[in-house]
């Protein structure tokens, strides 16, 4: 690298690029537009176009990084600014030496982070070998996403009461990147830890509303390094948005149980394929029955999540009966209580169904009951299947019992 003419380069604007950072920085902590001419990428242009032309940048192709589904080239126009911002704080060597850093890094840590709401966590949870856990919002590691997340529940003087509130909870996910930079050929191909990070961490939150028996709300969810210097290579505030039909503000913290909670979540991550991704589908859709309000989208919700618990991939003849026999031999109990569990699950069945196929509900006066004891059942029915640790044999079951 050419470390004479970078110097030189910096030399020229550092003066004033210092002054402009100051501003950015007051202006921030003001809560107020940086009022700043030139703009700061105008002066770190020049910089990215000296550093873009070194023998260090020349295969550009060969160095993405994985930012949580979306890779990004180690690219001297996209870092400019910040390596501009590094000589100013850190003098030319330390700027210099950020870029030999990051050039050398083989492999990094990184955090996937889901925010949720439902959960008053009063203390933190850590499941399996501790790779994956429940946290307080506020022990979440300083980050510019974290202070985004903080100031949604602010509301200023004269303006809108805010249509979405901070969350209280947050599920936390380590997850080692490597190799730290692929190629644009292999990155088309190959899948994002990162993302597969979040995208569990979202699964994950169903299977707490599923523990706890009250509705969760999946929040937005990003992925950063641990490694601040590793991370201050993204440019931006990137996020994996949760796509929900409830706001957050409607849905309420409730207290839980951390000793069954953490027990139902270590279960349902050591289940093996086919009855993880099955017990999945069963707790999105009774998580989502739960935040529903109109009681046709309820019993349309958690009829799904039944039907992939408790039906057959290939026979769909029968549902109603096969669902309902198969519901009481897994709840279990006398006689008596397998006939109930059975007429109870019979009796949502047919809601559903009508619901489905009408659009409406049939007029009874124990609608809510029925809706209420069958999203109960459900609820049961996952963890039971959680608990014994892969799909229940159930040709075994149906002629012989459990």
């Amino acid at each position: 690298m050419d470390r004479e003419s970078i110097e030189r380069a910096l030399a020229a604007v550092v003066p004033k690029a210092a002054n402009i950072f100051r501003e950015i920085d007051t202006a921030r902590a003001q809560g107020r537009f940086a009022d700043t001419i030139p703009h700061i990428s105008e002066l770190a242009k020049p910089i990215g176009d000296l550093l873009s032309v070194q023998p260090e940048f020349s295969q550009l192709d060969q160095m993405m990084i994985d930012f949580g589904g979306v890779r990004l080239p180690f690219d001297p126009r996209y870092f400019a600014t910040r390596f501009l911002r590094f000589a100013c704080e850190r003098g030319t060597d330390g700027a210099l030496d950020w870029v030999a850093k990051v050039l050398g890094t083989k492999e990094a840590a990184a955090l996937c982070v889901r925010h949720v709401y439902g959960l008053k966590v009063e203390k933190n949870v850590w499941f399996g070998d501790g790779r994956v856990r429940l946290i307080a919002f506020e022990h979440l590691p300083a980050s510019d996403h974290k202070t985004a997340e903080k100031a949604k529940g602010i509301s200023w003087v004269d303006g809108p009461y805010p249509t979405e509130m901070p969350a209280s909870a947050a599920l936390v996910s380590d997850v080692m990147v490597r190799p730290f930079f692929s190629s644009s050929a292999a990155s088309a191909k190959a899948e994002s830890v990162l993302l597969d990070g979040l995208t569990g961490l979202e699964n994950i939150a169903s299977a707490l509303a599923v523990a706890v028996g009250k509705p969760v709300l999946p929040g937005d969810g990003w992925a950063e390094y641990v490694d601040r210097d590793l991370e201050a290579v993204r440019s931006g505030r990137g996020s994996m948005t949760a796509r929900e039909d409830v706001r957050s503000r409607f849905v309420f913290d409730h207290p839980f149980d951390a000793s069954s909670v953490k027990a139902h979540i270590e279960a349902y991550i050591d289940l093996p394929r086919p009855a993880y991704d099955i017990v999945t589908i069963a707790s999105k859709r009774f998580n989502q029955a739960m935040r529903r309000l109109s009681p046709a989208d309820k019993v349309i919700d958690a009829g799904v999540g039944l039907e992939a618990l408790l039906g057959d991939s290939e026979d769909h003849g029968e549902i109603i009966e096969r669902l309902s026999r198969r519901a009481a031999l897994l709840i279990g109990g006398d006689l008596e209580q397998k006939k109930g569990t059975k007429n109870a699950i019979k009796k949502f069945y047919r809601m559903r169904s009508a619901a489905v196929h009408t659009g409406r509900l049939p007029a009874r006066k124990k609608t809510d009951e029925i809706i209420s004891e069958g999203l109960s059942l459900g609820l049961d029915i996952i963890r039971k299947v959680t608990a014994l640790g892969d799909l229940p044999p159930w040709e075994q079951w149906e002629l012989a019992g459990p």
